[in-house]
């Protein structure tokens, strides 16, 4: 039988305000794995929301057993007199941290936008194999696909860039191109109304990919983009399932259970071969549908189930 009091462990800790680390230890019985070695593993938290919890929760369920893992929050500024194995980062502010104080330290860093991952190795100078992500964000071609499988006749898809998103035009070009679209993009500065930008991009477009950026007009875009792209009846496609719930035809994001289970199968993957994999988004997610929005649109897509069949088919 496999015995494991982490989760439990875990729990108390999550209903608690306590600052200190605790420890969770990973037991296994005489049947489990006893061929692998003892692994000690950091996990810091950029901060103790909820998200972070739940996929600090998921992690300790899906870790392998023989490991010690512990949990610091990155404030106060503790830290483990235990030689970690690896340490496990969720957030940007965690990464930052660990880049700082574990420079000899393998670091695996989760629920993390691409974006963020690539601008802290460049500061750093930490592009090598001691580093390693897995992504928070959807890969470019699998938003797109899943715009082509919403609205199969579509021609002409748009989205809007800020100056932190900028980067992601050649993908978007690239993945637009690949499943037969035609591309149009804005960039929209912080001096500019979202409005006289984002109202002919939308109008004159089949369907709009909305894109995180962390500029201060995001929210500011996302409202008129949705508000907008109503008014013309064109479906959008959002990038978390709140953006679905506010109105957008659909978004295909990954919740904190799949980023926590995919980060302790990578775990386990480390504490097998002592390599970290190259840097990926995940493999695991979900796709959302808004009904309401689909019906006044007129459009009877396919079910999220058989939505995510075909996307994981094709990642």
């Amino acid at each position: 039988m496999h015995v494991r009091f982490t989760l439990l462990k875990l729990r108390a800790y999550i209903g608690s305000a306590a600052l200190a680390p605790l420890l969770f230890i990973a037991c296994v019985s005489a049947y489990g794995q006893s061929n692998l070695s003892q692994m000690h593993v950091t996990v810091l938290l950029s901060s103790n929301d909820v998200s972070y919890r739940s996929v600090t929760e998921q992690i300790i369920n899906t870790s392998p057993s023989q490991i010690e893992i512990e949990v610091f929050k990155l404030y106060p500024n503790e830290r483990s007199s235990i030689q970690s194995d690896l340490v496990v980062t969720l957030g940007s502010k965690a990464f930052e941290a660990a880049l700082l104080d574990y420079p000899d330290t393998p670091i695996l860093a989760s629920f993390i936008p691409r974006r963020s991952y690539e601008r802290l190795t460049a500061k750093f100078n930490r592009n090598d194999h001691q580093v390693s992500a897995l992504f928070i964000d959807q890969p470019m071609s699998r938003q797109v696909h899943l715009a082509r499988l919403l609205v199969p006749g579509a021609t002409v898809i748009s989205t809007l860039f800020g100056q932190s998103s900028f980067k992601e035009k050649p993908f978007f070009e690239e993945a637009a191109a690949q499943y037969q679209f035609t591309s149009r993009s804005s960039v929209l500065a912080s001096t500019d109304n979202p409005i006289n930008i984002i109202n002919p991009l939308i109008s004159n477009s089949d369907i709009f990919l909305a894109i995180p950026d962390q500029g201060a007009f995001n929210r500011a875009s996302a409202k008129w983009s949705l508000y907008l792209a109503l008014r013309h009846k064109k479906p959008l496609i959002g990038f978390s399932e709140t953006y679905v719930k506010a109105g957008a035809l659909a978004a295909v994001y990954s919740t904190t259970v799949q980023v926590g289970t995919e980060t302790g199968e990578l775990i386990s993957d480390f504490q097998v071969s002592r390599q970290l994999n190259s840097p990926r988004y995940p493999k695991y997610f979900d796709v959302k549908i808004n009904a309401s929005t689909a019906k006044q649109l007129k459009l009877y897509p396919p079910s999220s189930d058989r939505l995510r069949s075909t996307l994981q088919g094709n990642s």
